[in-house]
């Protein structure tokens, strides 16, 4: 399975970027901050979450392994996907999620279009003391 990726940025738009790795363009879905530093050319490295459905691969790339780690972590969570963690991350920063879940701010977590209070508080429950050290 795809872990990681080196190349140069194709092209981005909304959510997306291509990574142009040695002639082979891949379309990785990516938080909305780290689309948002990119602009075409510019080398970029990647780590992978490769989710595997009976009718797509899609890939999540993440500029570091803590970002990867919350993403795997949030998508552990019944009821959360890979597009509602990929939100997550979009809206809030690592050590954000990692303090709201520690100190039980669902108000916080529930700010996240898509991500409900009831859903929050799963959150809260099933990774509390899994994130201190973010």
């Amino acid at each position: 399975m795809i872990g990681f990726l080196s190349g140069t940025v194709l092209q981005t738009k909304e959510n997306t970027l291509i990574l142009n790795v040695s002639g082979v363009g891949y379309k990785v879905l990516c938080p909305l901050p780290l689309i948002l530093s990119l602009s075409k050319d510019d080398s970029l490295s990647l780590y992978i979450h490769a989710h595997v459905r009976e009718d797509q691969i899609t890939l999540f790339g993440f500029r570091d392994e803590s970002d990867l780690f919350l993403f795997e972590k949030l998508t552990s969570v019944s009821g959360i996907g890979p597009k509602s963690a990929l939100s997550m991350l979009s809206v809030h920063s690592p050590s954000s999620i990692a303090s709201a879940v520690e100190n039980g701010d669902a108000g916080s977590l529930s700010s996240t279009p898509g991500i409900g209070k009831k859903t929050a508080e799963k959150i809260i429950i099933e990774l509390k003391g899994k994130l201190s050290h973010l």
